[in-house]
Order: structure tokens, then sequence, then C-alpha cells
């Protein structure tokens, strides 16, 4: 992918739609980030490295309701609903995909696992990209 420009779309979470987009120009490294990442096959193809994060259902709702009560207009019991009744199902089915496809997979089951490996897998990252 080096040396093609990348559009980038811009997310508004309360609206839960794209409102514009960008064009990356230079790069020397790309993260795609979220639950459809590793899911794109044409992203997957040109994927170098593939990380999972894996991480309990509590873990997902915590960080769910953290986020919704920041960016988005539901309130506390429709977000649960909505967590509970969409979101959960689509992580289990989009997450298995993606943890398939990815070549480390991270348990953070435990809250503290990235602050306490945070530096193991940086450098692991880091070996990686110098690879």
């Amino acid at each position: 992918m080096k040396g093609f420009p990348i559009r980038v779309p811009v997310y508004e979470h309360k609206s839960l739609k794209r409102i514009s987009s960008g064009t990356l120009e230079k790069y020397d490294h790309i993260i795609f980030e979220g639950l459809y990442a590793n899911y794109d096959k044409g992203i997957h193809m040109l994927s170098n490295l593939k990380i999972h994060l894996e991480c309990s259902d509590s873990i997902l709702l915590q960080r769910w309701m953290e986020r919704d009560l920041e960016r988005r207009v539901m309130d506390t019991e429709q977000s649960k609903i909505y967590f509970e009744n969409i979101a959960l199902p689509t992580f289990k089915k989009y997450g298995s995909i993606q943890k398939e496809n990815a070549d480390h997979i991270f348990d953070s089951s435990n809250c503290s696992f990235i602050h306490n490996n945070l530096g193991a897998i940086c450098n692991d990252i880091n070996q990686y990209l110098r690879d």
C-alpha cells in the first residue's frame, strides 16, 4: 500500500454516520482499528501484522457504556439494551473471524493486562516492523 493515497472516513458517533473523509498521502505504517478491521479481505491481504485483542463480555460492556455515555445520545438503559441485542452478537460473529485471521492474540480478560504488558506488546510490534 505504500505510496498510494488512502481515504480515511470521519465518523460522527451521535448520528452513527460518516460525515466526511480525508486523504492520507504520506505514511510508513497504518493501523486499522475496529470491529471490522481484519474482516475485510482487501485490508487483510494488505496487512503485514494482524493483532486481535480478546476481552470478556463484561469488559466489552464496560467499554461500550463508557464510550456511549461520552459520545452518543443513548441513555444508559438504551445503550445496554443495544449492546446486549445488537452489538454483542455482532462482536461474537466478527470478532471470531478476526481472531482466526490474527497473527497475534492478546487476552485482556484482566483489565490490567494491557497496562502490565504494554511494553512487551510494543516490543513485539517494533520487532516486527524492523524485520
